[in-house]
């Protein structure tokens, strides 16, 4: 069981960036893609407003529509502004909705072989960006990125989003980049909207924001959900797969949201031996 919990908390979370591995995705479609089992229904609590989550629970859709300055006049059409800065040129997203054959056509008038797709995400990693997909990016953390010069990093630095009310949402791009790059950005996710990239339940603007929660009964972590209008959909048991259902008494070894409102945990009947510990920034010093 050890090495299946490894695993998970290995693919679920995020290394100290906003950065989401393949395995964590692939993890979280097959679970969330499962309809939840009706015959033990969820218990609902009592929802009250939270802070926004890792800007909390997004509950309006937030278009962004930044125009940098010094960038000359633009089609009324572009869904990206692209403006060379130094050795990148600078992508900011104009219209977060449009389709990605637009960004794409845009990014091919520069000659980058670019695929660029703005997705839903959990609050915390909001503006963050997603290359996992590249061998590059494997084994990098987000300031690593940020701090190389051949590659694509996000404007933010990883965190900067999460409480800010608008939040730029755009690359750096190295000038005369070669090859193929595959890149998602993360934008607030609107009602019933499956996020595609996830952080801690304890991450800064998460639901559970900075409070420990591993190790805690599952009665325990859906008592501190259901305060906070958050109600757990599915439930995964190490090499058991999901469940409609586990005993109270069992630990929660991992916790994020799926969408608005909806959490999946990861439970187990004895608690987790190497638990995560609590972000190292965002979340006051312990007095």
């Amino acid at each position: 069981m050890k090495q299946d919990i490894d695993r998970l908390i290995v693919g679920i979370a995020p290394d100290p960036g906003p950065g989401l591995t393949g395995g964590a995705r692939d993890l979280l479609a097959e679970i969330t893609a499962l309809p939840v089992p009706t015959a033990a229904p969820v218990r609902r609590w009592r929802p009250r407003i939270a802070l926004p989550l890792v800007a909390a629970l997004a509950m309006t859709a937030v278009a962004l529509s930044w125009i940098l300055p010094g960038l000359g006049t633009r089609p009324a059409s572009a869904a990206l502004d692209i403006r060379r800065e130094g050795g990148y040129y600078v992508v900011t997203v104009r219209d977060i909705f449009a389709s990605p054959k637009l960004y794409q056509a845009q990014l091919r008038s520069k000659h980058l072989d670019i695929t660029l797709r703005v997705v839903p995400v959990s609050p915390s990693v909001e503006g963050g960006i997603f290359p996992q997909f590249e061998k590059r990016y494997i084994g990098l953390t987000s300031e690593e990125i940020t701090r190389r010069p051949d590659l694509i990093a996000p404007i933010h630095t990883p965190g900067a989003c999460t409480f800010e009310p608008r939040c730029t949402i755009g690359v750096k791009i190295p000038v005369g980049y070669q090859g193929h790059a595959d890149i998602r950005l993360g934008r607030k996710g609107r009602p019933r909207e499956r996020y595609e990239g996830f952080g801690q339940l304890s991450n800064p603007g998460e639901p559970l924001q900075c409070r420990n929660f591993v190790n805690k009964t599952f009665d325990q972590v859906r008592a501190m959900l259901g305060a906070r209008g958050v109600t757990i959909t599915v439930i995964y048991v190490p090499l058991r797969g999901v469940r409609p259902s586990v005993p109270g008494s069992w630990y929660v070894h991992e916790g994020w949201l799926s969408e608005q409102g909806k959490a999946v945990v990861v439970a187990a009947p004895t608690p987790n031996p190497t638990p995560f510990p609590l972000p190292d920034s965002g979340c006051p010093i312990p007095s």
